[in-house]
């Protein structure tokens, strides 16, 4: 696939033009490096082009159904208004609410707390 056909499928993300180069950079990394499969290890994952902790941890989650709770804005903002964390970076944060949270919660915790970040607390206002 040309990178322009591509970029226009991915438009709508953000830095569509990088996420271009990277997702054919990370193809021919699972091909070279993984017979064309995805790896199913953090380490393997964030090896690949592209790909940073967010990606892998959600790629654990839902891919892999591992028990991990992936942060993003969303996630960071409530943890850190809970006060489970005082934290500035997500990735900080993804090892805290990974280590304070039961096992047999990770799961819909990740769910949960998402949604809880989207509606109710909202970036400007609680």
């Amino acid at each position: 696939m040309e990178d322009a056909e591509l970029a226009l499928l991915i438009k709508p993300a953000a830095h569509y033009n990088r996420k271009t180069k990277n997702l054919k950079t990370m193809c021919g990394q699972l091909i070279e490096r993984h017979n064309g499969e995805i790896p199913n290890t953090r380490e393997e994952l964030l090896a690949l082009t592209g790909v940073g902790r967010k990606c892998t941890d959600i790629m654990m989650h839902f891919t892999f159904s591992k028990a991990t709770i992936a942060v993003d804005t969303h996630v960071h903002r409530v943890v850190n208004r809970l006060g489970i964390a005082h934290t500035i970076s997500r990735e900080d944060t993804a090892d805290k609410i990974n280590e304070v949270t039961p096992m047999r919660f990770k799961h819909h915790a990740h769910e949960w707390i998402i949604q809880h970040g989207m509606k109710i607390c909202i970036a400007r206002k609680p």
